[in-house]
């Protein structure tokens, strides 16, 4: 949970960074989407065993520390995301960075009026129950979904959305649980 809590806290800041940024045309062009590139990128570089190995090493100064990531990144990522790394180094926490890119996304979907959304069924959409599905919680939502989507035969029929942090259950194995559990449910009453 405390991570968590840091990664969402590390991405809030960048993201009021990037807002202020893109509203003012700030440094190295650094607005949302520079900023998207440029976790990805140090997510790449922190992401790899040996650095994040590094990163964590009390035998390593924070000047050696600095020292790797200022020639890993200097040349692909702006001065502010390079610095920001810097600070993760800093205070131990470069293994956030997944958590902060993640979180990040979500911010500027939201900022966008965008919205992930996943559906799972038993066989492949055809493409009008696609559009149905996207209009539908379109509609439900009031912002742009963009869906992935999952074939899943245990599910039998039917189908289970997740759409932020809500699950919709409406698959055949869902309903044949619940019924088998009221059936038990009757039977211990009688």
């Amino acid at each position: 949970m405390l991570r968590g809590t840091a990664a969402r806290r590390y991405a809030e800041a960048v993201f009021s960074l990037a807002l202020e940024a893109e509203a003012t045309g700030g440094p190295d062009g650094a607005g949302l989407e520079r900023w998207q590139q440029d976790l990805s990128v140090i997510a790449g570089v922190l992401g790899n065993e040996d650095v994040q190995s590094f990163m964590e090493s009390p035998n390593i100064t924070e000047a050696q520390k600095r020292d790797i990531l200022k020639r890993a990144l200097a040349a692909l990522v702006s001065v502010q995301a390079l610095h920001m790394t810097y600070l993760l180094a800093e205070r131990g926490r470069t293994a956030l960075i997944s958590h902060i890119v993640r979180r990040f996304k979500e911010l500027v979907d939201i900022h966008r009026g965008v919205q992930e959304a996943e559906v799972t069924t038993a066989v492949a959409l055809e493409e009008a129950q696609r559009v149905a599905v996207i209009a539908r919680l379109e509609a439900m939502t009031g912002r742009t979904i963009v869906l992935s989507e999952r074939v899943d035969l245990e599910i039998l029929g039917g189908v289970v959305l997740r759409i932020g942090d809500t699950l919709v259950d409406d698959s055949l194995a869902h309903r044949l649980a619940e019924l088998r559990g009221a059936l038990a449910s009757a039977r211990r009453g009688t």
